[in-house]
């Protein structure tokens, strides 16, 4: 860590009490006046802090603006590069400019908002500022593509387990790629690769996560179908880091079956049914099963199909009459 992410996370183990600059410098083996420049830097990016003659410095009540240094204070890895931005236009496409710079094992890439952030098939994620989390982590691989639908799984996971921890949310997971709470979307994750077509296996993993954290409102278009966590017990910068330390450490491996069977539980659509669509038709059936490679499988027709990817919708009970047909 830096001497500004060291400062910060010793005021923060320090909630309430003043630290004396002799004490910080004496503690994190910097000079006094690293540690004043470190404040000054601070509280430039927004962390509040009180500076009292002879008592030392104290972190005030915690701003809820995402920085560096605030995520690195909670997150804990020295081998991750980290990038936050106040505006980007896709910390997706930040994680690939990213990449073209240099070689890294792990990153962070996080934004306060995002001017084209993206959903599946190219839809536009909604980013408005200070009330979102929009963040990409990236992981180096030796992995085979087949594997791809594992990673996104595991990251609902992982996302899904931050969220229980932070919140009195009961988040469940809609295939493949969306959090859902109390029937509408409150996070999305994309999962974009790097891969070599020589060898045939994936090089770099690029997932996208956006959470809609204290957003109250949302485009008529999804204003029906858009969902907040109501009360987060941490601030953004610990819940990115949170999220990141779960992430990298469920994405390690992916296919195991303790977290294959978690997301089967945490299914809300399994069970129930559907509609999707393939080559231009929508068709009807039940989602019975997701498979070990995190593929849905479907009944419709009588018969049983494996979907690899596609949106796919729960249907209304009065559908039912359409059940195993398909629709022009």
């Amino acid at each position: 860590m830096t001497a500004k992410e060291k400062v910060l996370y010793a005021l923060k183990t320090h909630p309430g009490e003043y630290v004396s600059g002799e004490e910080l410098a004496g503690q994190l083996g910097v000079t006094r006046a690293a540690v004043w420049k470190a404040i000054r830097s601070l509280s430039g990016e927004g962390c509040r802090i009180e500076a009292v003659r002879n008592r030392g410095y104290r972190l005030m009540g915690e701003s809820d603006r995402i920085s560096e240094a605030g995520v690195r204070a909670f997150l804990g890895m020295e081998d991750c590069t980290v990038r936050v931005l106040e505006q980007t236009d896709s910390t997706n496409l930040e994680a690939r400019r990213l990449l073209m710079e240099r070689e890294i094992s792990r990153g962070l890439i996080a934004a306060n908002t995002q001017s084209g952030g993206r959903g599946r098939y190219g839809s536009s994620f909604y980013s408005p500022a200070d009330t979102g989390i929009y963040m990409t982590l990236i992981l180096r691989v030796e992995r085979r593509i087949e594997e791809f639908l594992t990673v996104t799984a595991a990251t609902a996971v992982a996302l899904s387990r931050v969220i229980e921890r932070v919140s009195q949310e009961k988040p469940q997971i809609k295939w493949m790629n969306d959090i859902w709470i109390e029937d509408k979307k409150a996070a999305g994750i994309l999962t974009d690769a790097i891969s070599s077509f020589e060898s045939g296996m994936l090089e770099y993993l690029i997932i996208g996560i956006g959470i809609n954290v204290t957003t109250s409102e949302f485009p008529d278009e999804i204003a029906k179908s858009a969902a907040s966590l109501r009360s987060v017990s941490v601030s953004r910068n610990e819940l990115i880091a949170q999220i990141a330390r779960e992430v990298f450490s469920l994405a390690a491996h992916p296919a195991d079956r303790e977290i294959l069977d978690e997301y089967r539980r945490r299914s809300m659509i399994l069970g129930r049914e559907i509609t999707w669509e393939q080559d231009g038709r929508v068709y009807a059936g039940r989602a019975c099963g997701i498979t070990d490679q995190g593929c849905l499988e479907v009944e419709c027709g009588g018969r049983r199909e494996i979907l690899h990817a596609g949106a796919v919708h729960i249907r209304p009970q009065k559908m039912t009459k359409y059940e195993g047909e398909a629709k022009r």
